[in-house]
């Protein structure tokens, strides 16, 4: 189960920058897609971290706050740059 210690880690972050600077390239952008237990699939360009749950900005600029029991998965890739601007981890 997903909660804030999670997003709000350290280890988090590390790891995702670490993903990222092992595999991506100048030709390259971060696709972050997180899964509700609904189905739903959010194509994710920034993540909040609250008490209560996840505020999501989509690629669509669409803000959506999925509480942390919701989340069923959190999906890191790394895709060729199309002119989509990719995920970028906040400030910390």
């Amino acid at each position: 189960m997903f909660d804030r210690q999670f997003f709000a880690h350290p280890g988090f972050g590390e790891r995702l920058r670490e993903f990222v600077l092992e595999r991506s390239d100048e030709h390259s952008v971060v696709s972050l897609i997180v899964g509700a237990s609904s189905g739903e699939r959010f194509d994710v360009r920034e993540i909040r971290s609250t008490d209560d749950g996840t505020t999501l900005i989509t690629r669509d600029d669409h803000m959506v706050f999925l509480p942390y029991h919701h989340i069923a998965y959190v999906d890191v890739s790394i895709v060729p740059d199309r002119g989509t601007v990719g995920f970028q981890l906040g400030p910390e």
